[in-house]
């Protein structure tokens, strides 16, 4: 118990393995229907679905194992359900491909995709570090952005509460000069979207 206590740190983050344990216990009870739905939808697609039970399960422990051990960050990882259903009925099923082709077409985009998340991760942190982060009507936009990706499953969405949290910071609390008027002139298309929609 000691080391696992100073492996994780978890007197400094005000938890005990117990708690650990519980919470632990919850994430795969909550997870753990995938390792059942994931099969049943990839064999719509002639997938064996043993073979996918088996590749379900190693990656979800494999992801779930790097993010606790590595990143040491409270988050399981799994394979995430609706591109499956895509995959199966719209990709193979309706479309006519094998499953090996889409699976192919899956490793290429990924194989494509990733430099330019790379890229955009490292402007991202770019910028990140050129905030001033003594003055909260500077950081707050981007910390929001940040936090409206993941919440709303929408980079476009996060980028437009982006603006818009920005415009309104700035405004809200008399810095008006600051504001370009661009910036300005999206902040009001993405409200009238919101509206719109």
């Amino acid at each position: 118990m000691a080391m696992l206590q100073r492996f994780f740190d978890l007197e400094r983050l005000e938890t005990a393995v117990s708690r650990e344990i519980v919470a632990g216990l919850t994430t795969f009870l909550a997870m753990a229907y995938i390792a059942f739905v994931n099969p049943s939808i990839l064999a719509a697609a002639g997938i064996d679905q043993g073979a996918a039970f088996v590749a379900t399960c190693l990656a979800a422990a494999i992801g779930s194992l790097i993010m606790g051990l590595a990143a040491n960050y409270p988050i399981a990882l799994a394979p995430g359900m609706g591109l499956n259903a895509y995959f199966a009925y719209t990709v193979v099923k309706g479309l006519g491909y094998t499953w090996q082709v889409g699976l192919g077409a899956v490793f290429l985009s990924g194989c494509l995709f990733l430099p330019a998340l790379v890229y955009i991760a490292c402007l991202m942190a770019r910028g990140l570090a050129e905030l001033d982060w003594d003055d909260a009507t500077d950081y707050a936009p981007a910390v929001l952005t940040a936090l409206a990706m993941p919440l709303t499953f929408s980079i476009a969405t996060g980028i437009g509460f982006g603006f818009v949290s920005y415009t309104a910071i700035k405004a809200l609390s008399g810095r008006q000069r600051d504001l370009n008027a661009a910036v300005v002139v999206v902040s009001a298309l993405v409200v009238l979207k919101w509206a719109v929609m």
